[in-house]
C-alpha cells in the first residue's frame, strides 16, 4: 500500500478522461452547451456517490474497516449477490472495463495509422472486405474518418501491431508499479489540454458554433456517462493506495478536477473547431496545422496507452481473485480477447456507436446501478452482523451472570 494522495488523483483522473476525451467537443456542437453541461453535473455528483457507496461496501466487510485487505469489485460482488446473481454482475464488470481498453486501442490504432502516413508516406493492413482483400497500403489520410483506411474492412494494420508493442510492457507490472507512468500522463494530459484550448482560439472561436440547445441529443448521455464512470477502477486503487491517504477527498477532488478538465476542452474546441462525421475532434486537429497535429497523435498516446493496461489489470485481478476463470484463462479472456473484438472497429466511424451502446449497457449498469444494489444490501449486511454480534455479547453477560459468583 504505497500510492500517495497525488499517484490517487493521477489514477482516478485518467479513469475518467480516456476515449471519451476527444468526441466530447461533438456534443457541445450538436446538442448546445445547456443540456451536456447538466448532465455532466448530474453525472459528476452520482458518479461520486457510487464510488463512496463502493467504498463503504469495502470496509463493511469483516476486518476491512481499514483496508487492511485486498477486496475486488468483483470481491464485493460476490459477497453481497447470491449465488447465481454475482455471474450478472461479473459479467457487466468485464464489459464495462474491457470495453474501455477496446475503444483505447481503436483510437489508438487509427492515431499509429495516420503517424505512419505522416512520416513514411504509407500504412499497411491486411484486408478482408470492403472491395479490397490481401495486403492493401494507403498513402493519404482521410478527410472523412478517423483511420485512412476509411470503410475497408480490416483483420489488422500497422497501427495496431504498434499498439500492442507499446502497450504491452505496462501490462506486465502490477498497478502500483503502474503509477509513476500514470503521474506522467496525467502532467502531459493537462499539458495537451491546454494546447487544445490555445489552438480553438488561435483558429478563432465562433459562438454560433455551440449554441444554448441543438438539434441532437442521441451520443450525449452515452458520451458524458462513459466520461465520468470510474467505479470499476476505485476499489483496485483503494487496495494500494497509503493508509493516511483520505479516499472520500481523493475521489471529490479527483471528480472536481475531471469535470472542469472536460468543460474546457469540450467546449472551448467546441467553438474553435468545425468537428467532421466522425464526431471526434482529432481530424480537425491534425487538419490544422503540424503543430496540433502533433498534439493530437500525443494525446492517443499519452492518454489512452496506460489506460489499456489498466483495464487488463483491473479485469483480470477481478476474475483471478474471485475464482471465475484460473490464472492462464484469465490471461486469455481479458488480455487477449479484447484484441479479438478490435477487428471490426478499426475502420469506418462504428466507434461512436460502440462508445454509445457499451455505455449504455455495460458502463451503466457496472458502474451506477451495481454499486447501489451493493450498498443496499451492505446496509442490510452490517444491520444484521451488528445484531448479531449484539446477542452473541448478551449471551456472554449472561453466562457470566450465572455461572460466576
Amino acid at each position: 500500500k504505497t500510492v500517495s494522495f497525488f499517484g490517487g488523483l493521477c489514477l482516478l483522473i485518467n479513469a475518467m478522461t480516456g476515449p471519451g476525451v476527444p468526441y466530447t467537443p461533438d456534443i457541445f456542437q450538436t446538442s448546445g452547451w445547456f443540456f451536456p453541461t447538466v448532465i455532466f453535473l448530474i453525472f459528476a455528483l452520482v458518479s461520486s456517490l457510487s464510488v463512496l457507496f463502493i467504498i463503504e461496501a469495502m470496509q463493511a466487510i469483516p476486518g476491512n474497516k481499514h483496508f487492511q485487505g485486498t477486496v475486488e469489485f468483483a470481491t464485493l460482488i460476490n459477497f453481497y449477490f447470491g449465488d447465481y446473481a454475482h455471474y450478472i454482475g461479473q459479467f457487466m464488470l468485464y464489459g464495462a472495463v474491457q470495453s474501455n481498453a477496446i475503444q483505447s486501442i481503436i483510437i489508438m490504432s487509427q492515431t499509429f495509422d495516420n503517424i505512419l502516413v505522416d512520416i513514411f508516406g504509407k500504412s499497411c493492413a491486411l484486408a478482408i472486405g470492403g472491395g479490397r482483400t490481401g495486403w492493401y497500403c494507403v498513402g493519404q489520410i482521410s478527410d472523412k474518418y478517423a483511420t485512412p483506411y476509411e470503410e475497408i474492412t480490416v483483420l489488422f494494420t500497422l497501427g495496431l501491431l504498434l499498439v500492442i508493442i507499446f502497450s504491452t510492457p505496462f501490462g506486465i507490472v502490477n498497478l502500483d508499479d503502474n503509477v509513476n507512468a500514470q503521474i506522467v500522463a496525467f502532467i502531459l494530459a493537462v499539458t495537451i489540454g491546454l494546447e487544445w484550448i490555445g489552438a480553438s482560439f488561435k483558429e478563432g472561436v465562433v459562438g454560433s458554433r455551440v449554441p444554448v440547445t441543438g438539434t441532437g441529443y442521441a451520443t450525449v448521455v452515452g458520451t458524458i456517462m462513459l466520461n465520468l464512470a470510474f467505479t470499476t477502477v476505485v476499489p483496485s486503487w483503494v487496495n494500494i493506495k497509503q493508509r493516511t491517504v483520505s479516499a472520500q477527498k481523493t475521489v471529490w477532488t479527483s471528480m472536481l478536477a475531471a469535470v472542469i478538465f472536460y468543460m474546457l476542452v469540450g467546449l472551448i474546441p467546441a467553438l474553435g473547431f468545425v468537428i467532421d462525421d466522425s464526431g471526434s475532434i482529432l481530424p480537425a486537429l491534425m487538419r490544422s496545422g503540424k503543430f496540433n497535429k502533433a498534439f493530437a497523435y500525443m494525446f492517443s498516446i499519452v492518454m489512452l496507452l496506460p489506460s489499456i493496461a489498466v483495464s487488463f489489470i483491473v479485469a483480470e485481478s477481478n476474475l483471478v481473485q474471485n475464482k471465475i476463470v484460473g490464472k492462464k484463462w484469465g490471461i486469455f479472456v481479458c488480455r487477449i480477447v479484447p484484441w479479438l473484438f478490435c477487428i471490426p472497429l478499426q475502420t469506418g466511424n462504428h466507434l461512436q456507436d460502440f462508445i454509445t451502446w457499451t455505455s449504455l449497457i455495460f458502463v451503466s449498469t457496472a458502474n451506477f446501478v451495481i454499486p447501489l444494489v451493493i450498498y443496499l444490501k451492505c446496509l442490510r449486511f452490517r444491520r444484521e452482523y451488528n445484531e448479531s454480534r449484539s446477542k452473541r455479547m448478551d449471551r456472554n453477560v449472561d453466562y457470566v451472570r450465572l455461572y460466576l459468583p
